[in-house]
């Protein structure tokens, strides 16, 4: 079985270091039809990859499905994402395709990971490798976008209910918004029901499969800087580079 590709295990070393603690965020570069490039800041949720497959790793990011990035990378699909771990001065440039699942019932649905809904398991040609090898093995994307959902933290999930990020306020004048979003368990209050099915219904999953990948360990004498390219049949390569 072919093992992940070394930056992944210097990526996760470096998460789990305690100077790295809560540096989760990282800039990500998207381009829109125009050929505009735009650049936000998005928080790391977990490294996916398929059975027996290490060395084809996805970088999963929660997002929602009404943000300005997913139109982005629907028209270009290529994106680009920096990541600076300062506790030990480590940095991360990954660049590959992105796919983005959202609810089984928004309109784009069917053309998130194949030509035909998810059920049919019908794959398309032009789907990067390792998101083709998940599908193909019958990964559970809504179950993997619900548990997100409930997971993470009640001040985040309100963000799914309220209108989008980067809409006119001033339209929104007055309005009142909840400050968080309970978990839906039981007997709880119809407002939390409602905007519980609301919420989850704007999340999706942004699915980053890297293709290149730029590896700096500053704190090195002198400062290491490495190259990984994987090829088409999924193989990696990396090259020394001058820092």
């Amino acid at each position: 079985m072919p093992s992940a590709p070394r930056w992944v295990d210097a990526l996760q070393k470096a998460l789990s270091l305690p100077a790295n603690k809560s540096q989760i965020q990282y800039q990500l570069a998207t381009v829109d039809a125009n050929n505009v490039p735009h650049v936000r800041t998005v928080g790391y949720r977990k490294i996916l990859s398929p059975t027996d497959a290490p060395h084809l790793p996805v970088i999963l990011v929660t997002t929602d499905v009404r943000t300005t990035k997913v139109a982005h990378v629907r028209a270009n699909d290529r994106v680009e994402l920096a990541w600076f771990l300062a506790g030990s001065h480590e940095q991360f440039r990954i660049a590959g395709r992105v796919r983005v699942v959202p609810a089984p019932t928004h309109p784009s649905y069917k053309d998130a990971l194949a030509d035909l809904p998810l059920a049919l398991r019908t794959l398309h040609a032009d789907l990067p490798l390792a998101l083709r090898t998940l599908h193909a093995q019958g990964f559970d994307w809504e179950a993997l976008r619900a548990a997100e959902f409930s997971g993470m933290p009640g001040t985040f999930r309100i963000n799914y209910c309220r209108p989008p990020a980067g809409a006119d306020i001033s339209a929104l004048e007055g309005a009142e918004w909840p400050a968080a979003l309970p978990k839906v368990e039981g007997e709880e209050d119809e407002e939390d029901k409602r905007n519980w099915k609301l919420g989850l219904s704007n999340l999706s999953l942004f699915l980053i499969e890297p293709v290149e990948v730029e590896y700096a360990a500053i704190p090195g004498k002198p400062t290491q800087r490495t190259k990984f390219v994987r090829d088409e049949s999924g193989e990696w390569t990396e090259k020394a580079l001058v820092p």
